[in-house]
């Protein structure tokens, strides 16, 4: 019998900040759309989200467990603001991330 590695994989929310300055002014969030969000780092941040308008390829996935404190914090399961939501995915590997914002971003 061969043994194959096995690999825990955490969905997480997909947070991101771009740099140390930006961390408690506000979040950057992919949106259940497919869409990127500047939400405010504040109670009910998500309901006042929008557009991102910055260089996709400047974004820094937070942990895990960072991304699920900021989702509670600013409201981004919250359905009572619309039917988008902050998008869930895998957080293993942060070089997947970076080859999907630039796909992403070439594709937009």
């Amino acid at each position: 019998m061969i043994m194959e590695p096995h690999t825990e994989v955490e969905v997480a929310p997909r947070v991101y900040c771009i740099d140390d300055n930006h961390l408690f002014l506000n979040w950057i969030a992919e949106g259940t759309d497919g869409c990127f969000y500047t939400v405010p780092s504040e109670p009910g941040g998500w309901k006042r989200r929008s557009p991102f308008d910055g260089e996709l390829r400047e974004l820094k996935l937070v942990s895990p467990t960072k991304a699920h404190a900021i989702v509670q914090f600013v409201g981004g399961a919250c359905k009572d603001w619309g039917p988008v939501t902050i998008a869930e995915g895998t957080h293993h590997d942060q070089e997947f991330w970076a080859a999907t914002l630039e796909n992403a971003q070439t594709a937009g």
